[in-house]
C-alpha cells in the first residue's frame, strides 16, 4: 500500500484536472489499477514546447508537434497548447514552469544535443531549481554506442536535472528523461518517434480515446454546408462533426471528419450524412495509395480492363531487375501523367526488391527540365521527390546532350526507364531498345508502351494516386509554358455562357481521335 501511495502521492489537482504522473515504468499491477480508475472521467492534457533556433528562424520546419498532436489525440488525450521558443535558458525554464503547473503533462523536444546551443537539460533543470549532474546509465549506454569515438564532449548527452529519472516503457527502446511530470524528447524526428513509444502507455487516457472516420466527397463545401449543420445539431450529443475543404486534392473537395467513442455512433452518423447527401459525390478514397503497392495492382489486375498492358508492363519492369541491378537503372520523371504511372509502377516492382528499403532506400530519377516549365509541374515534382523518396538527377538543355552528361557523371546507369507510349511522337519502339549509335549507350525501358491515353488514367484514378492539377484544369498533354495550352476538346459553356474546361481524364481517346490528346500542344 505505501508503494501505491508514493505513486499518488506525485500526482496533484490543479484547476479541478487530475495532474498525472509516473516516475518509474516498473509499475505493479495493483498501482495501475489504481491510477487506471483515477483516469476516469479525467481530461489528460498536455502542453508542448518546441525548442530551436533553427525553428524560430524557418532554417528548419517543425515536424515534431505535428507528430505528437496527433499521436496524443489517438491515445485520448488533449493537445491544449503549443508553443516555438528559441536556445534561451531563461525563456525555457520560464516556459516549462508555467506548463508543468497547468497541465498533465508537458513535452519538450530539442535541445539535446552535444553542442553548446543544445541546452534543454541546463534549463529543464532551472526550472525546477536544481543543478544537473551526469546520469551514469545515459552515459553507459552513449559509451556503449559510441565505443572508440567517445569523448567528454559526448558527457553533456548524459548530463541530465539531478532528480531527472529515466522511463524505457514496454514499446520503446530509447530512454526519456523525466522530471516530474515533464518528459524531455529530442528534436530529430526519428528519434522522437522512437523516444516516444517509451511514453505511450504512461501520458495516454485510453478510457477517453475516440474513433475517427472520415468521409470524402467530391463536392464544394457551400453545397452541403446546411444539411451537414443539421446532422451536426442531431448528432452533437454522442460525437463530434468537422468539415475540412481541401483546395489541392485530385479526387475530393470536402473530407468530414467523425470522432466519438462509441463505434455505433459513427456508424448511425455516418449512414445520415450517406442518406442527406449526394450519393454519387462520396468518393472512396485512399489516404495512402503507396501502402502495399504490389498488392494494391495485382488486385487492380484482377477486376480492371486494363489488365493486359498492366501485366506486361509489370513484367517488363521485374525483367528489369533481373537485368540490371538497382544502382544501373534510373526512371525518367518530368511530372507528366505517363510517367506518374510509371513511377508508381516501377516503386511497386522494386519495393518487392530483397536489397530496397521504403524507409530509406531512393530511387535514381532523371529530370531534363524543359525551358520554361510550369510552376504547377515543378511543385507536383518536389512532392513525388518527397513522396517516393527519388534521388533526383537535375539537366537542363536538350535531352541528348543532357544523356551524355548524365553518363559523364554517372557512368554506372545502364538503362533508363521512360514513360514512352506507342501513340506518342516517335513511340514506335521496343519494349527494351539501346539508344542509336549517335546516342549515349543506353539500354530504353518502356513498361507503358502498350498503355492507351485511357489506360493511365484508369491506372491514376483507380489507386488515387496524385498527379499534376494543371491535368484538372484542361491539359491533356504537357510541355513549356510557352507551347502547351488547355484542350479545346474539354471546353465546357454553362447555362450563363461561362466557359470552363473538364478534367483531362474526361477526355475518351480511340483510334480514330487519338490526336486530341495533343490538341493543346503546339511542337
Amino acid at each position: 500500500m505505501k508503494s501505491i501511495l508514493s505513486h499518488i502521492r506525485r500526482y496533484s489537482i490543479h484547476q479541478s484536472n487530475l495532474k498525472e504522473f509516473l516516475a518509474s515504468n516498473l509499475v505493479k499491477s495493483q498501482t495501475s489499477q489504481v491510477i487506471r480508475q483515477m483516469r476516469m472521467n479525467t481530461t489528460t492534457t498536455v502542453g508542448i514546447i518546441v525548442i530551436g533556433d533553427e525553428i524560430v528562424k524557418g532554417q528548419v520546419q517543425d515536424c515534431n508537434s505535428f507528430y505528437l498532436c496527433g499521436r496524443f489525440h489517438q491515445l485520448g488525450a488533449v493537445v491544449k497548447k503549443v508553443v516555438v521558443i528559441p536556445d534561451d535558458i531563461n525563456a525555457i525554464g520560464e516556459c516549462v514552469r508555467e506548463f508543468s503547473k497547468t497541465f498533465t503533462h508537458v513535452i519538450t523536444t530539442g535541445g539535446i544535443g552535444p553542442t553548446h546551443d543544445d541546452i534543454t537539460y541546463e534549463a529543464v533543470a532551472v526550472a525546477f531549481n536544481m543543478p544537473v549532474k551526469v546520469n551514469g546509465e545515459l552515459e553507459a549506454m552513449y559509451k556503449g554506442y559510441f565505443k572508440e569515438k567517445y569523448t567528454e564532449t559526448h558527457k553533456k548527452l548524459a548530463t541530465i536535472p539531478d532528480a531527472a529519472s529515466l522511463i524505457r516503457g514496454s514499446k520503446g527502446k530509447f530512454p526519456v528523461v523525466n522530471i516530474e511530470n515533464v518528459y524531455i524528447l529530442p528534436g530529430v524526428p526519428k528519434f522522437l518517434k522512437l523516444a516516444f513509444l517509451s511514453l505511450e502507455d504512461l501520458v495516454g487516457n485510453p478510457t477517453l480515446s475516440r474513433k475517427v472516420r472520415m468521409l470524402y466527397l467530391d463536392i464544394d463545401e457551400m453545397s452541403i454546408a446546411e444539411k451537414l449543420t443539421s446532422i451536426n445539431q442531431e448528432f452533437s450529443s454522442t460525437l463530434s462533426i468537422g468539415s475540412y475543404p481541401e483546395w489541392h486534392n485530385n479526387y475530393f473537395k470536402v473530407k468530414i471528419v467523425l470522432e466519438s467513442s462509441d463505434t455505433a455512433d459513427l456508424d448511425k452518423c455516418e449512414a445520415a450524412i450517406r442518406s442527406r447527401l449526394p450519393s454519387d459525390r462520396f468518393v472512396d478514397y485512399d489516404v495512402d495509395p503507396l501502402y502495399e503497392p504490389m498488392k494494391k495492382l495485382e488486385k487492380l489486375q484482377k477486376t480492371s480492363k486494363i489488365c493486359s498492358p498492366l501485366t506486361e508492363a509489370l513484367a517488363v519492369c521485374s525483367e528489369t531487375l533481373s537485368r540490371y541491378s538497382l544502382d544501373e537503372v534510373c526512371i525518367g520523371f518530368n511530372g507528366g501523367k505517363d510517367c506518374t504511372a510509371l513511377l508508381h509502377l516501377w516503386y511497386a516492382v522494386v519495393s518487392q526488391h530483397p536489397g530496397f528499403d521504403s524507409n530509406s532506400s531512393e530511387l535514381k530519377t532523371l529530370y531534363i527540365k524543359s525551358k520554361t516549365p510550369f510552376p504547377e509541374v515543378e511543385f507536383f515534382i518536389e512532392q513525388s521527390v518527397v513522396r517516393y523518396k527519388l534521388k533526383m538527377m537535375r539537366f537542363n538543355g536538350g535531352i541528348k546532350d543532357q544523356l551524355a552528361q548524365m553518363k559523364q557523371q554517372h557512368p554506372g546507369i545502364k538503362a533508363v526507364i521512360m514513360g514512352t507510349r506507342s501513340t506518342d511522337p516517335h513511340g514506335d519502339m521496343d519494349l527494351f531498345q539501346m539508344t542509336d549509335g549517335d546516342w549515349p549507350e543506353l539500354m530504353r525501358v518502356n513498361p507503358i508502351l502498350n498503355f492507351s491515353y485511357n489506360d493511365v488514367w484508369e491506372l491514376l484514378r483507380s489507386l488515387n494516386l496524385p498527379y499534376c492539377s494543371l491535368y484538372d484544369m484542361g491539359y491533356t498533354s504537357l510541355g513549356s509554358v510557352e507551347n502547351t495550352h488547355v484542350n479545346p476538346a474539354l471546353r465546357s459553356t454553362d447555362s450563363n455562357g461561362v466557359i470552363s474546361y473538364n478534367p483531362a481524364y474526361t477526355l475518351q481517346i480511340s483510334d480514330q481521335n487519338r490526336h486530341l490528346e495533343r490538341a493543346g500542344r503546339h511542337s
